[in-house]
């Protein structure tokens, strides 16, 4: 698709997506040859986590291509309304967001899948988990596998959960059986 017919030259584009190294090339292919520029920010909230207001809650910024006097009013922006304004690199944030966001939404997603439900003895510390569960499935599908998909972190991180996961397990089993969660490591 040729999406340059739509840009102009005073635009400025501001990505909010939970990866940032996927958009920042997708930027730089789309953008070249135009004045368009843009930004790339991810708000580390969403609807639940800021139900009682932005204040202290993160987002991380990168200037991309935007001006110095463009970056500096959406900080000045997101800063006056309380939130922490965290500047971080594409490759940065795509490495963290990567061990956090995308864990917790795996965890979630395997509670859901495996019907965890609460019971009248649940301890304070399982009620978290089902909390975790909730919030990540309240989130589409399409976000959860596109942080899986255009995040080049997430294969290492899965990869190091399956390996940390079955020598949890195995030593549980206490057996010369092993059990192997996904493919074989």
């Amino acid at each position: 698709h040729d999406c340059k017919k739509y840009f102009r030259s005073d635009q400025l584009l501001i990505d909010v997506l939970s990866v940032k190294t996927w958009p920042a090339k997708v930027f730089l292919k789309e953008l070249s040859g135009t004045k368009t520029r843009a930004m790339l920010t991810h708000p580390m909230f969403g609807p639940d986590s800021s139900r009682n207001g932005f204040k202290d809650l993160p987002i991380v910024m990168d200037q991309f291509t935007a001006t110095n006097e463009e970056y500096k009013f959406w900080q000045d922006l997101f800063a006056n309304k309380g939130i922490n304004v965290i500047q971080m690199t594409p490759k940065e944030h795509d490495k963290i967001i990567a061990h956090s966001q995308a864990l917790t939404h795996l965890i979630g997603r395997l509670l859901d899948a495996m019907n965890t439900r609460s019971s009248r003895i649940d301890t304070s510390t399982f009620k978290l988990l089902l909390q975790v569960k909730e919030i990540v499935c309240r989130d589409t599908t399409q976000l959860f596998d596109n942080m899986h998909q255009f995040n080049p972190h997430t294969a290492r991180m899965r990869k190091k959960l399956k390996r940390e996961m079955n020598q949890l397990l195995n030593k549980l089993e206490k057996s010369s059986d092993t059990i192997t969660i996904g493919e074989n490591i």
